[in-house]
């Protein structure tokens, strides 16, 4: 008697284990996620554990897809049908049946807020509905792509279609699209809480251009339209600059000349010389030379040397000190000349 038991017990764990395949359980399997981009995460049904997600990461009934602020994720479903998920959006896939041997497909997806765009591939007629609902609103299609948005503080259901078309309406029991309107290909229709959705209308070319773009997860650029960083220098600030530049040598000209500022020093030439060239004082009386004053470096110091020969005095002997931004002009006499005050 007891061996008939364990045989029995071994001959049906046997069975459990020849009929539980990988491809059974993979029905279970609504999709995966392609693309995943910024703070994504999952809400995984069967634990209720919210999760990171990750490209690969399988998506299951009832499980729910948050998409942070600058985030995105594209679900490619077991149908081949894509899900792009746009940042702060909050998407349920309540149900995603699909069993093309039986010809039943029945898809019930729920946005809680933000925009989704579904590409829908396949073809839903008869008693195969894809529908998208918000909590104002439920679109249903028949195999197209478009892009359903609510916006959680308005209550505000909008609906653009890409291709094919979409039924646009209120949510009804057993499925049903009550007030519905036909939103075609380039058109737009929305929806305020329980009132009548708006009459379609067509939406320019290029809005149209940017939101088929900025719809989908690979194509939408990963910053904003514009770039808000600060250029290092613009023309507009360099002008400022050279103007403040000015300002400022302005005002230190005017401390020179009033001998408020401190007296600057006479640097030797470059190269350890000095400023003075030969020739300059040429003709001129034989005067004792007022020394050098010290200068910062390895330069030389003292006296500059005298030509023993000398022409009549210039009026005034200028050296000019340049800097990376101004001019200091330092006007220097001899001594004794009669034009030396």
């Amino acid at each position: 008697m007891t061996r008939k038991i364990i045989s029995l017990f071994v001959l049906s764990l046997l069975g459990s284990l020849i009929f539980y395949t990988p491809k059974l359980h993979a029905q279970s399997i609504h999709g995966i996620l392609r693309v995943v981009k910024g703070d994504v995460r999952v809400i995984q049904n069967s634990s209720s554990q919210e999760t990171k997600a990750k490209i690969g990461q399988k998506v299951f009934a009832k499980d729910t897809i948050i998409a942070g602020k600058d985030s995105r994720a594209k679900i490619v479903m077991v149908d081949n049908n894509e899900l792009n998920v746009s940042p702060d959006t909050r998407i349920q896939i309540q149900n995603y049946e699909y069993k093309p041997s039986e010809d039943k497909k029945n898809v019930l997806l729920n946005v809680l807020y933000g925009k989704v765009r579904a590409k829908v591939n396949q073809k839903y007629d008869g008693d195969n509905t894809f529908q998208v609902t918000t909590p104002s609103a439920v679109a249903g299609v028949r195999g197209t792509d478009f892009f359903t948005s609510f916006d959680k503080k308005t209550h505000e259901t909008k609906v653009v279609t890409f291709e094919g078309r979409v039924a646009f309406g209120q949510p009804g029991p057993n499925g049903q699209i009550l007030n519905s309107v036909m939103v075609n290909m380039g058109q737009t229709s929305a929806v305020i809480g329980s009132a009548t959705p708006d009459k379609p209308a067509d939406v320019p070319k290029n809005e149209l251009t940017h939101m088929e773009k900025q719809s989908d997860a690979t194509k939408a650029a990963d910053t904003p339209d514009f770039d808000k960083r600060k250029p290092a220098e613009s023309d507009k600030e360099k002008k400022e600059t050279a103007k403040d530049d000015k300002k400022q040598a302005s005002s230190e000209r005017k401390e020179i000349n009033a001998g408020t500022a401190a007296p600057a020093r006479m640097p030797t030439a470059i190269g350890g010389g000095s400023m003075l060239l030969t020739g300059d004082l040429a003709g001129a009386p034989n005067a004792s030379m007022p020394p050098i004053l010290p200068v910062m470096g390895s330069l030389p110091i003292g006296p500059a040397p005298v030509p023993n020969v000398l022409l009549p005095p210039k009026n005034d002997f200028i050296h000019e000190i340049v800097n990376t931004k101004r001019k200091l002009i330092i006007n220097t006499c001899i001594t004794g000349h009669t034009n030396c005050p």
